[in-house]
C-alpha cells in the first residue's frame, strides 16, 4: 500500500493549469514502482520461509555450535539459531548415509562464533557439515557470504555420521561488523601482547580495530581486555565503566560482561549512580583516558563549579606574572 501512494504521488506531479505532464514523471514512477514491488516481494518471501519455519517446528533456540557439536543427540530435529562465521562453500556429501545428496543441495563450512579463528588450529576447525537446498529462496544469499561473515543461521539437525551433526539451513542473516585477514592479523598480535602484559601496546591496536567496527562479539572481547587493564593495572574504575557500558552494548547476553560490570560498580560505590546517569544522556560515549594515566576519573558537568568553571574543590592557578626584572624603587645593597 505504502509504495502504491509513493508511486502514485511520483507519477502525479504538480504542474501549472494547462502544461503539459512530463514523460520521464511516468517513466520513473513506473521505474520506482517496480523496485518497490520486487523488494517488497523479495522481503515477504524470505520472511515466510522463516515464519513457515516457526509455525510449523516453533520457536527456534538460540545456541553456540560448539554446544551443538558437544550434544548433537539433544538438539536432533530441533529447529535452532546458531551465530557462525562464515568459512567457504565445500563439497562434502554422503548421500549414501544422509539424504544430503549433491544435486538436491548446496554444502558450507562455518566456524563457531567463540572460536579463535585468529589462531591456527581454530582456523583448522571450521564445521563443514551445513546444507541448504538449491531451491531454496535464500540461497542468493548464502551464495553472496564471503569468508569471516558473521551470521545467524536458522536450521536443524537432520543427519549423523561418525558422530558428526548434518544441518539442514532454512534462513540465514547477516551480522553487524567486518573481518578480513587484515584484521584477524592485528586480533592475534594484539592479543600475544596481551598476554606478555605490554598493555600500552596491546590497547593500541586494540583501538584501531574498534575504529574499523568488528563483530559485536569482537567488539565486547576487546573492550572486556580494556576494562579489565583500567580496573586491575590503572585502578581506573570510571573508564572501566564506559567500556563495559559499550561491551554490553555490543552483547547485552554476555555473562562476563555482566560480572564485571558488578565488580566495577562496587568499587565506585555511589559514583556509579552518577555515571549511569551520565551515559544514559550520552555523556560518556566518547569518553577517552588519559595515556599513561593511573587513577583516571571522569570530570562530569555536574563535576563543574559554575563560579569559577573547575572541578570542586580544585583552586585556579594564579596567573599573575613573574617579575623578569628589578623594580626602580627597589633598593640594592652591593658589598
Amino acid at each position: 500500500m505504502i509504495a502504491l501512494r509513493i508511486g502514485f504521488l511520483l507519477a502525479t506531479p504538480t504542474c501549472k493549469e494547462g502544461a503539459s505532464r512530463p514523460k520521464w514523471t511516468w517513466v520513473y514512477a513506473q521505474f520506482f514502482m517496480k523496485i518497490l514491488f520486487f523488494c517488497m516481494t523479495i522481503f515477504l518471501l524470505f520472511s515466510q520461509v522463516y515464519a513457515e519455519w516457526q509455525d510449523r517446528l516453533g520457536p527456534a533456540k538460540q545456541v553456540n555450535l560448539n554446544e551443538i557439536l558437544r550434544h548433537p543427540e539433544t538438539w536432533m530435529n530441533v529447529p535452532v539459531e546458531i551465530p557462525v562465521r562464515f568459512a567457504w562453500l565445500s563439497d562434502v556429501y554422503i548421500p549414501f548415509r544422509t539424504h544430503f545428496s549433491q544435486d538436491r543441495f548446496v554444502n558450507f563450512a562455518a566456524w563457531d562464533i567463540q572460536e579463535p579463528i585468529w589462531e591456527q588450529q581454530g582456523f583448522n576447525n571450521p564445521h563443514f557439515y551445513f546444507y541448504v537446498e538449491k531451491d531454496n529462496p535464500e540461497l542468493k544469499s548464502f551464495l553472496k557470504l564471503q569468508t569471516f561473515d558473521t551470521v545467524c543461521l536458522l536450521g536443524k539437525i537432520e543427519g549423523m555420521f561418525a558422530g558428526k551433526p548434518f544441518i539442514r539451513i532454512v534462513w540465514c542473516c547477516r551480522l553487524p561488523g567486518s573481518l578480513d585477514e587484515i584484521k584477524l592479523k592485528a586480533i592475534r598480535t594484539s592479543l600475544t601482547l596481551y598476554r606478555q602484559r605490554r598493555f600500552d601496546e596491546a590497547l593500541n591496536i586494540f583501538e584501531q580495530i574498534l575504529t574499523s567496527k568488528p563483530p559485536q562479539d569482537i567488539e565486547s572481547m576487546l573492550r572486556k581486555g580494556i576494562a579489565q587493564v583500567y580496573m586491575n593495572e590503572r585502578n581506573s574504575f570510571e573508564y572501566a565503566f564506559v567500556e563495559l557500558k559499550k561491551a554490553e552494548e555490543a552483547t547485552p547476553q554476555d555473562p562476563e560482561v555482566q560480572s564485571l560490570l558488578l565488580e566495577c560498580t562496587q568499587k565506585l560505590g555511589q559514583r556509579a549512580n552518577v555515571l549511569l546517569e551520565a551515559w544514559q544522556d550520552g555523556l560518556l560515549k566518547d569518553a577517552r583516558i588519559p595515556a599513561n594515566e593511573n587513577n583516571a576519573t571522569i570530570t562530569l558537568p555536574t563535576d563543574i563549579d559554575p563560579n569559577t568553571g573547575l572541578p570542586f574543590g580544585q583552586q585556579p592557578v594564579s596567573t599573575q606574572p613573574v617579575p623578569t626584572s628589578i623594580p626602580e624603587s627597589t633598593s640594592v645593597i652591593i658589598e
